[in-house]
């Protein structure tokens, strides 16, 4: 099975397999510009968070990742309903895992965020390291003014 991409009016992803299942990674544009002291504000918070919380938040400090943009990951321990093969819902421990991107815009930043919703504490652990390897390939190119 490949990857499939899709898009209603107000969002936009792709799903696809992982070694142990299937995730859906969301894309979403917010179009406000902000100074370069608001995206490290936001970082400092970031990483202030994750210090007082380390075993339920980690945060992958803000790094370069082409044409004057960065990025900058949080993944959260949170419990959140899931469905059942059955169709009902369930509670049980995800990794929510989002991934700013803070895309150059006349001496300002817009934000691009990527977001992996609600991925099982299990296969999180077992698809570590493919999803890791996804978003390592990540660059903006400024030319075409778009993530690939």
């Amino acid at each position: 099975m490949s990857w499939k991409d899709s898009a209603t009016d107000n969002a936009h992803w792709i799903e696809g397999p992982t070694p142990k299942g299937q995730v859906r990674l969301q894309m979403t544009s917010i179009g406000n510009a902000m100074q370069e002291t608001t995206v490290n504000a936001i970082e400092k918070k970031a990483k202030s968070d994750a210090a007082k919380n380390p075993e339920k938040l980690t945060v992958v400090p803000l790094h370069p990742i082409g044409g004057g943009a960065k990025a900058m990951e949080r993944r959260e321990v949170v419990t959140a309903p899931v469905p059942r093969e059955d169709g009902t819902m369930e509670n049980s421990t995800v990794i929510d895992w989002s991934i700013e991107i803070f895309v150059p815009s006349d001496k300002q930043f817009t934000l691009e965020l990527l977001h992996f919703g609600n991925i099982p504490i299990d296969q999180y652990l077992q698809d570590k390291t493919f999803l890791e390897g996804l978003l390592k390939s990540l660059r903006y190119d400024a030319a075409g003014g778009a993530l690939k």
